[in-house]
């Protein structure tokens, strides 16, 4: 699976989310966009508002 910081995660994916719509990684990993160690999407959280009001 690739592993994409938030940063190019929105490049790629056109995607207009903040860092909080994501799930990120605990520990570092090597982005494959932009070759820095940080921390990489997972996955996506859940949008709308029956998921909005979970906690």
């Amino acid at each position: 699976m690739a592993e994409f910081c938030a940063d190019c995660w929105k490049i790629f994916f056109a995607s207009g989310d903040t860092e909080g719509g994501y799930v990120l990684s605990k520990t570092l990993y090597l982005c494959e966009g932009c070759a820095q160690l940080k921390r990489v999407v997972i996955e996506e959280k859940p949008r709308g508002w029956f998921f909005s009001t979970w906690k």
